[in-house]
Formats: structure tokens, sequence, C-alpha cells
């Protein structure tokens, strides 16, 4: 089902579709039903979840429908760091992390609440002189710091489990296989292969979730819980399953 309202459309995006990338899928679709069509807020490219297109004189209600806030699930990796905070990096640390990690993230994540500054991560969707963040942190330049005011509305920490190092590699690898263009992909899996050696080493993951204010990155949120605790962590899902007034269970799924 697509949920309309006027001629809005709530549409989920699933992992691997974005980065066609989102602005090439709304040409697409716009295309398929006749419309001229625009986003409200794009996802990370391993994450999924709710996205709004707006079409014909809606997409003149960008600004309004962008402010909303959205609410993310997501899942921490314990034992690991990489450049973009997510497993879609280099790893560029590793410790052994027990599953009293939940704990300290309950702690941790309960001190995020109101207003949050907030570094946004080398690797991200902003434009530079024309180009986006992600293609200078791929370059390996560097690239002026940019702190963003963004709010957090609730949280809260809902699970742990121990995952092996066989199902990590191949759940890791199948997310980063689902992601189009260019992101490091061949180097970042070989790097995981290089660190998950089929032993019988298990690593928490820890299930969250957040309401938060527009530009809030779930992964720069990861990055410092992690400087929070003094251990490494990253993200390995993110799924925005609600925006505004739009759930996950109001959207369709376009291929």
């Amino acid at each position: 089902m697509i949920r309309r309202a006027k001629e809005d459309i709530s549409t989920s995006l699933r992992r691997g579709h974005f980065y066609i990338g989102l602005t090439a899928f709304v040409k697409k679709f716009a295309d398929s039903i006749g419309k001229i069509a625009t986003h409200t807020g794009s996802l990370d490219p391993l994450a999924d979840g709710v996205v709004i297109v707006l079409t014909d004189d809606d997409r003149f209600r960008k600004e309004e429908e962008s402010s909303v806030s959205k609410e993310y699930t997501f899942r921490v990796l314990g034992g690991f760091s990489t450049d973009s905070h997510d497993v879609l990096g280099i790893i560029s640390k590793t410790l052994p992390v027990s599953v009293d990690i939940y704990n300290q993230i309950v702690v941790n994540l309960s001190h995020y609440s109101g207003t949050y500054l907030q570094k946004v991560p080398d690797f991200s969707a902003r434009r530079i002189n024309g180009e986006s963040a992600f293609d200078f942190a791929k370059r390996g330049e560097k690239i002026e710091e940019k702190i963003e005011e963004v709010f957090i509305l609730g949280q809260s920490v809902t699970g742990v489990t121990l995952v092996s190092e066989q199902h990590l590699l191949r759940d890791i690898t199948d997310r980063i296989s689902c992601v189009k263009g260019s992101f490091r992909q061949a180097d970042i899996i070989k790097g995981w292969e290089e660190v998950l050696y089929k032993t019988d080493r298990q690593f928490p993951l820890v299930e969250c979730s957040v309401v938060v204010s527009k530009r809030m990155y779930v992964r720069g949120l990861v990055r410092d819980l992690s400087e929070d605790i003094g251990v490494p962590l990253t993200t390995l899902s993110i799924t925005r399953i609600k925006n505004g007034k739009y759930s996950i269970d109001d959207c369709t799924v376009f291929e």
C-alpha cells in the first residue's frame, strides 16, 4: 500500500536501494507515475526505512516535511571501530568487548537527551563545493569540521545478543554487497575477512532506538558513545521506522 496525503507519498527504501542513489530513485519513481517529485531527507548507504517523497505542488512543502522528528532502531556492534562509524568503513581499532557493554550503553545513552552538539561524520551526504563529503573522505582529504545542534527526544536500549564470527562476517558481507555506488566495498570486505577468522569468538550486538530531530546522525551518536565508554563500537544496521507522522507500516517497498 502507498500511503497518500493529498499528493505526497510515504515510501520505504530498503537496504541497497538508496545509493542508486536516492536522487536517481526519486526521478525513476516520478517518471513511473508521471509526476515531478522530490524527497525530504536521505538515508545512509547501509540504512533502510522511511523516506517521504513529495509530488506536484506538495514539493514546496519540502522544508516543512523535512523538519519533523524521526525515529530509528539501530544495532551497535562491540569490539570494532571504523572510519565511517558503521560496518561500511575501514576498520580502525579492534578490542575484545564482553556482553557487559550492554549495561554501559544503557547508562551512557541515557545521557543523550535534549540538545546535543554533534560533529557531523566525515562520511556524510552534506555538500562541500558541489561534492558530497563522502567523496572527500574516500580520497582521504581533510574537510572542515561541522557541528550541528540536534535534539534527542527519547532513547532506549532494548536488548543484546551474541553473534558468532561466521554469522557476523556473512551479515556484513551481505549488507555491503547490497550497496550501490563506489564506497570502497572491495577493500572494506577484505578488511572484515582479515579480522574475522572463522573461529568460535562471539561479539555483542546491542539493540537501541532513538527519536531525534533532523540532521542527527545515528553513526555519529554511536561514535560518541564509543568515545564516552572508551571501547570500540560501530553501527551494524540502521532503520528509520518513523518519519514525522508516517511509520514504516504505512510504506511500500520500492525496488
